[in-house]
């Protein structure tokens, strides 16, 4: 999804990705995936396998350095308030999703083997045994729950594949 931060973007370091797809494993050059801010266009049913990315040489303790001090310049979510493993999902302009899926008391609900984080909200934790329905579902819900309270419909930066229908879990 172009990933970044104040300091630069996904798009800058991307050169070509493998992709699956139906008729097998092939690459594609970055310029083909018409890359934005949070935006990327893969082909149909495409799932990205490998990305090869140009890396500029440099010293790698100046590069850590620069990254936590980005970590710490943009606060939360961090490495203290977020799980480690987890992605977040897509902030609403002017707000911050977990904010307001905390505010909908969900901080901490678990569906089956799924769980919104008890550190941040704009998290889903696997607690070992979830099923993508219920990650899903947690996903669902927490979209309902915010649109009924805020009238703000929150966007997902995943892609999901197989059969999911809505309200199905």
């Amino acid at each position: 999804m172009n990933a970044g931060t104040r300091l630069g973007e996904m798009k800058q370091l991307l050169t070509r990705v493998e992709l699956a797809t139906a008729d097998g494993l092939g690459f594609l050059p970055a310029e083909a995936l018409r890359l934005g801010y949070r935006h990327c266009e893969l082909p149909a049913g495409a799932v990205v396998t490998r990305v090869e990315l140009r890396l500029q040489p440099g010293d790698v303790a100046a590069s850590r350095a620069a990254m936590e001090a980005d970590v710490a310049a943009r606060g939360a979510p961090s490495r203290s308030t977020s799980p480690a493993s987890a992605p977040p999902s897509a902030d609403p302009p002017g707000r911050f999703a977990g904010q307001l899926i905390e505010a909908v008391g969900l901080k901490g609900h678990r569906l089956g083997g799924a769980m919104f984080s008890p550190v941040h909200a704009n998290f889903i934790v696997n607690l070992g045994a979830a099923t993508a329905r219920e990650v899903w579902g947690l996903v669902e819900l927490a979209r309902a729950r915010v649109a009924e309270r805020f009238g703000v419909r929150l966007e997902t930066e995943v892609r999901r594949l197989g059969p999911f229908e809505p309200g199905e879990v």
